[in-house]
């Protein structure tokens, strides 16, 4: 029986399901991981799935994936396998 072909998903490209709601695929744990992005105000909240296992992990982020949800600038990133957002600490000397 012939296998399917191998299905190549350009990094950059992004899907508009809705307004304000966008899909983009991104390396992950799993062959076509992918991440929503809501537009819900200046910064998006991001779901993430396992983009991320833990905290930590966004906080000094390691992979493409995870460069990439933190260049998103969101307000919120829900992974997983946590119950509540990730949210980028405050810089406490920002002014």
């Amino acid at each position: 029986m012939p296998q399917p072909s191998p299905i190549s998903i350009s990094p950059v490209h992004v899907a508009d399901l809705l307004p304000g709601v966008r899909l983009i695929p991104t390396a992950g744990h799993t062959r076509g991981s992918q991440v929503i992005v809501v537009d819900t105000g200046p910064r998006p909240t991001v779901i993430a799935g396992d983009t991320a296992v833990w905290f930590g992990e966004l906080d000094n982020p390691q992979t493409e994936s995870q460069h990439l949800v933190r260049a998103l600038n969101p307000a919120h990133v829900w992974l997983s396998h946590v119950h509540e957002p990730w949210r980028p600490k405050i810089n406490e000397h920002a002014t």
